[in-house]
């Protein structure tokens, strides 16, 4: 389960992806985030949200690579809508609910996946018990004068399996 921290990173990431597709030329990260690119993206929020964000809290909150603590969720609410999203409530509600729903997949898919590697095991002795069970020999009798091959219906064949005598 991802932490609110967590969840603000990932913000930060999907509003640099939004910011690439209106400049795509900017392929860099926060660090590498220039002042015009600051600009850029005041300029971006303003006419996307209606809403202001400053030059310094970009350099307080987005810039850092690690943030001790949340944005207050007024400005998490702006960049949420940047993103795409009515709020930062919807923005946390759907990456748990997706991050859960990678786990629980992650755990059936192994699951599945020993269940297939299983039954393959199963199925392959299976089929070697079967094989030796059912190899038969072909053998063929030739007349020891003659050395022609002795008609199958003249040959009687006993199997003997504990003294005992079967036809």
């Amino acid at each position: 389960m991802m932490n609110e921290s967590q969840l603000f990173q990932l913000l930060k990431n999907e509003m640099l992806l939004n910011y690439q597709k209106h400049y795509p030329y900017f392929q860099g990260n926060w660090k590498q985030f220039s002042s015009q690119d600051i600009q850029n993206l005041i300029d971006l929020i303003e006419d996307k949200q209606n809403q202001r964000i400053s030059e310094k809290w970009i350099y307080t909150h987005l810039k850092p690579e690690t943030n001790e603590k949340l944005p207050r969720k007024d400005m998490l609410d702006i960049l949420s809508q940047f993103c795409g999203f009515s709020g930062w409530d919807e923005f946390v509600f759907k990456h748990k609910n997706e991050n859960t729903f990678v786990q629980t997949t992650k755990k059936k898919s192994n699951y599945f996946w020993l269940i297939g590697v299983g039954l393959m095991i199963v199925l392959f002795i299976f089929m070697w018990m079967n094989k030796t069970a059912t190899d038969s020999k072909t053998i063929e009798i030739q007349d020891e004068f003659t050395q022609e091959k002795i008609a199958d219906e003249d040959v009687k064949v006993y199997q003997i399996d504990d003294d005992k005598k079967f036809l």
